[in-house]
């Protein structure tokens, strides 16, 4: 039997602490979300990750509250356009 624990950090039972971190890849990856949509997403402070041996990871802990932002819907709003400046 396989162990869902560390596949999903918000319903298990084991400490967020515990579980290990996820690369940004990998995140990249289970999301569908493009690494400079994740990349943008770091600069504006919504997502924090953490630079291990020069690779980006993202904590249970960091995921689970990014997760929960998402959720009640704090990143949502209207995307501004740039205006075409006439010649």
């Amino acid at each position: 039997m396989e162990n869902t624990s560390a596949k999903n950090p918000e319903t298990s039972s084991v400490p967020l602490e515990c579980v290990p971190p996820l690369s940004l890849e990998r995140f990249c990856e289970q999301t569908g979300l493009s690494p400079v949509t994740v990349w943008r997403f770091q600069k504006l402070g919504w997502l924090k990750t953490h630079l291990l041996s020069n690779r980006r990871y993202i904590l249970a802990t960091d995921l689970v509250n990014f997760n929960r932002r998402l959720a009640a819907g704090e990143f949502a709003g209207k995307t501004g356009n740039p205006k075409r400046q006439k010649p």
